[in-house]
Formats: C-alpha cells, structure tokens, sequence
C-alpha cells in the first residue's frame, strides 16, 4: 500500500479489483470443483497458491474507502476460450498427470454443459475504490 501510495498522483485513487467465481449454476459449480483441484495439486507440488483475492488499504492508514461496488460479470466462453482461462492460472499445473486429468474433466463438463458451443462461466466483480488519507 505505501508503494501505491508513493506513485499515486495528485488528487488519484486507488481501485483494487477481483472476479470472485460464483456457484450460481451447475457449470460454474463444476468448475470450481475442477480450479480447486488444480489448486490442491498445487499446494501439494509444493507451490503457494494463496485463497486471499483482498487487501483492505484502509489498514495502513494510507487510505479510506471510497466505494465498494460490486456487480454480476459473466464469461461466455467456447471450449477453447474456458481451457485457456483454467490454464493461465499460476496454481494449474503445465504437465504431467495431473493436468491431462483437469483437462478431460473441463472437456467434459464443457460437453455436458454447452449450449450452441458455448458456456456461460458465472462470475462477480468486486471493486474497491479508495482515495489516500
């Protein structure tokens, strides 16, 4: 936070953001069973994946809260566009057994789940705009 602080210009606001994955539908609840068995994987392969999504920029003192909105963001995602969002996640694994098993298991929930070649990955922005004290 003293980082953001120091660079923030005259009269500038911080605005920290996160996609928080819902379970609002079953193929979102799919897969979110599937991203966090990736992230056990991970955890188990010995890398940090931490469940933390928040800071509070009010804890230094640096900063009050200005707002904090938040509002539904789905994704609609074909087959290729849903294996690539699981993939660029730092906890999914790049090879091995682990990783061909979460990736037939997304193929297959894509195939249950498809409608007209796509899905639609239920998902909610949290925003927290914050101004320095």
């Amino acid at each position: 936070m003293a980082e953001f602080r120091r660079i923030l210009r005259h009269e500038g606001r911080l605005a920290l953001m996160w996609n928080v994955r819902s379970e609002d539908d079953p193929f979102s609840c799919e897969y979110n069973r599937i991203a966090h068995r990736a992230q056990e994987h991970s955890e188990v392969s010995g890398r940090f994946t931490p469940v933390a999504r928040g800071s509070d920029p009010t804890v230094t003192g640096l900063f009050t809260i200005t707002e904090q909105p938040s509002f539904d963001n789905p994704q609609t995602l074909d087959e290729a566009a849903l294996l690539g969002r699981l993939r660029s996640a730092s906890y999914f694994p790049r090879t091995g057994p682990a990783k061909a098993e979460l990736e037939r298991d997304l193929h297959a929930a894509f195939a249950k789940y498809a409608r007209q070649g796509k899905v639609i990955l239920q998902q909610r922005t949290e925003l927290t705009l914050a101004k320095p004290v």
